[in-house]
């Protein structure tokens, strides 16, 4: 058994047809599960709610979400020339929220470097600055109480400073 990620080409039917009902019946070719294996122990992985689907167009990801996110794509994130991945809809079923988004090979952020978490904060503080001036009627309503960019700014802060915290010392800016 390898060690690390691998795709699992079993797929429930209900994704199959929620995948259908985002992109359209027939406008994909294959759907695979995203799954880790953490040793070499038979019952040792993880099966991710994430989905690697293939389809004439490129690559796709569904994936599980919440409401939050698939609001940020819809509202904050489409049509303003981010680095983000294109947002190409989104399924809710009253118990599960899906969305598919493009996939973009690259790193694993859980093994995120330096250079990866500024370059990640300049995308962040690029997407705060375009709402920073907006008055809050500019702005969205998200479950009842406003959201506003900066709340996005200050999550991916709070993950990076702890996935890489001790390693921000060095940095001038944060000693």
């Amino acid at each position: 058994m390898n060690i690390g990620r691998y795709e699992n080409s079993n797929v429930d039917v209900k994704i199959k047809s929620i995948v259908a009902t985002i992109l359209g019946d027939g406008l994909f070719e294959d759907i695979t599960r995203i799954c880790e294996r953490y040793s070499e122990e038979e019952d040792d992985f993880r099966e991710y709610d994430v989905y690697k689907i293939r389809s004439a167009n490129g690559i796709k990801i569904l994936k599980k979400t919440s409401e939050r996110e698939v609001t940020n794509y819809a509202n904050y994130l489409q049509g303003h020339g981010f680095k983000v991945p294109a947002f190409y809809g989104n399924y809710n079923d009253g118990k599960d929220i899906w969305i598919v988004i493009e996939s973009i090979e690259g790193d694993d952020l859980r093994d995120m470097t330096n250079e990866q978490a500024i370059a990640a904060a300049d995308s962040l503080s690029e997407i705060q600055n375009t709402f920073w001036n907006c008055s809050d009627t500019e702005r969205f309503d998200v479950s009842g109480h406003k959201y506003f960019p900066s709340e996005m700014l200050m999550n991916f802060i709070d993950v990076a400073v702890n996935r890489i915290g001790s390693q921000l010392e060095e940095f001038e800016c944060y000693a």
